[in-house]
This record gives structure tokens, C-alpha cells and sequence, in this order.
């Protein structure tokens, strides 16, 4: 990576290219698992805390959930999720974002977040889910801001 960077200091987008031809022929080492599994007691706690909240808290944020305790009955919540998960990707690939080492959309990066989504935020505690889809809009923003050197 440090090679490529090196060789393409000066044209963002060929370096982009190139590094996800360079992620598509070594699939990694497994670290971004490791990251996720790091994660885990986090997610456990936070489930445990949003699903024993036994008090009736509705949102203006999300109009049709009453309880952030429960599961979002009309899985409304893993589709938001869905889409500020890929919409870094997506304003990569329009030109919104410059410089990003972000890969552009491709549909093989969005099904495993797909099938992620569907499993645990159709069970899970609506807060949980708007714990998430807040998380992807802060991280989008701040993406979009450029940085001043």
C-alpha cells in the first residue's frame, strides 16, 4: 500500500483504482475481523442496555417506532442503516468526495452489509440501529468536510 501511495502521490483517483485491485487480489489478513470481534463486548452491552429499557421512549426521529426498546416493526431501520452505510461509497463514486481512500460502490461491498443489517437490526432494539445510522451520518459528514493542511 505504502508502494502505491508512493507512486501515485499526485493522481487520487488512479490511486483509489489501484487500491481496490490491490484489496480484490489479497482479501487481507483478517484484522478488520479482529476489529469487529474487539467490538463485540460494546455491541453486548449496548444490546443489554436498549433492550432492558422498560421505559415507554418514542423519538421524533424515527415517528413510527413508541419504544426504542423494541424491534422496529416495519424493518424500516436496516434499510436507513443500508443506505448511510453505503453512502460514503456512493459520493465517492459521484465526485462529492475527493481524495478518500474510500472504494468506490460496488454492489459485492453492500451485500455482505445487507445480510449483517438484516440479521441483527430486524431483532435487535430500535435504539440500537439509530445508534448506528447516526455513527454512519457523523463519519459521512466528516468525510465530507475537507481537511485543511
Amino acid at each position: 500500500m505504502n508502494v502505491l501511495k508512493e507512486k501515485y502521490k499526485d493522481d487520487q483517483e488512479k490511486l483509489n483504482e489501484e487500491m481496490v485491485n490491490l484489496y480484490k487480489e489479497n482479501p487481507g489478513s483478517g484484522i478488520g475481523f479482529l476489529l469487529l470481534f474487539a467490538q463485540m463486548p460494546i455491541l453486548i452491552a449496548m444490546y443489554r442496555a436498549f433492550s432492558n429499557n422498560i421505559v415507554n421512549s418514542p423519538t421524533i426521529i424515527l415517528p413510527w417506532i413508541n419504544n426504542l426498546s423494541k424491534p422496529d416493526p416495519y424493518f424500516l431501520i436496516p434499510i436507513i442503516y443500508i443506505v448511510s452505510q453505503a453512502l460514503p461509497s456512493l459520493l465517492v463514486t459521484i465526485g462529492a468526495i475527493k481524495n478518500s481512500t474510500i472504494p468506490k460502490f460496488s454492489i459485492t461491498m453492500l451485500i455482505p452489509t445487507c445480510i449483517i443489517a438484516i440479521l441483527i437490526l430486524t431483532k435487535s432494539p430500535a435504539a440500537l440501529g439509530l445508534y448506528f445510522i447516526i455513527s454512519n451520518i457523523i463519519s459521512t459528514i466528516e468525510q465530507l468536510i475537507p481537511v485543511s493542511e
